[in-house]
């Protein structure tokens, strides 16, 4: 007489691991395209310059009505952070937009390449949560 065996699990760890591995180059190119193109479409000389557009936005939040009339003054950033989140609200310099894509670059990178080494299930942080 054989032993029984309880019958295993599909855990579809193939599937897993490739749309992983799939989404994390897809984040690492357009992490790279932002990299090669934020600063010539929105630096300080680009096509529609951040600080422009972030002061109009800035002054459309600040808009209010007195007296019947519409006034616009702008808006403190912490409001425009809440309200439109960016990290680019605190500093829009030309390094700030060539830095941020860079790091995202890397992060992805590792994550895409680090994915399998510690696979942690939904299932194992729900423990460390109670």
């Amino acid at each position: 007489m054989q032993p029984s065996h309880p019958p295993q699990r599909d855990t579809y760890w193939l599937t897993r691991f490739v749309l992983l591995r799939w989404m994390g180059f897809v984040y690492v190119v357009a992490f790279y395209v932002a990299a090669r193109q934020l600063v010539p479409l929105v630096g300080e000389h680009g096509l529609t310059p951040a600080p422009l557009f972030q002061d109009e936005v800035r002054q459309d939040l600040g808009a209010h009505l007195e007296g019947g009339e519409m006034v616009r003054s702008p808006a403190p950033v912490w409001q425009a952070f809440f309200t439109e989140p960016s990290l680019f609200w605190f500093n829009c310099s030309d390094t700030m937009l060539r830095v941020i894509p860079w790091i995202g670059v890397a992060l992805c990178a590792v994550a895409t390449l680090a994915l399998g080494l510690y696979p942690i299930a939904p299932s194992d942080i729900v423990p460390l949560l109670k």
